[in-house]
């Protein structure tokens, strides 16, 4: 049975080689990058409006109120630990704002603030 299947399926190809899709391209039939950007749009958009089947993720998971991260060399607290700017940070501290300035951090991360 299990030889079967395979020697069906290459028989179907054969038979069959010039079977299309139903947006009437062949497999491998090459394509203009007007036609490749036609397909997308039509493909990825609804009434000009982008489509997606998946739910936009948040940018960083939920925070923990009150609290700010920083590094100690740098001059930025973070309202995020999942911030893209403390990835490679060997040590990361947290505490209040107050804390935050009291030692010595300057401003809000840009990337935290535009949430």
């Amino acid at each position: 049975m299990r030889r079967i299947i395979p020697i069906l399926t290459l028989l179907l190809l054969l038979l069959f080689p010039s079977c299309t899709y139903s947006d009437g391209f062949s497999a491998g039939q090459p394509i203009s990058k007007d036609e490749l950007a036609s397909i997308s749009a039509e493909l990825f958009t609804q009434g000009g409006e982008p489509v997606s089947d998946t739910e936009e993720s948040p940018k960083y998971t939920d925070r923990e109120p009150n609290t700010y991260y920083w590094t100690e060399n740098g001059s930025v607290y973070h309202k995020y630990r999942d911030c893209r700017h403390l990835q490679n940070a060997e040590s990361v501290e947290h505490g209040t704002l107050l804390t935050a300035e009291q030692a010595g951090k300057e401003r809000l991360c840009s990337e935290c603030g535009n949430e």
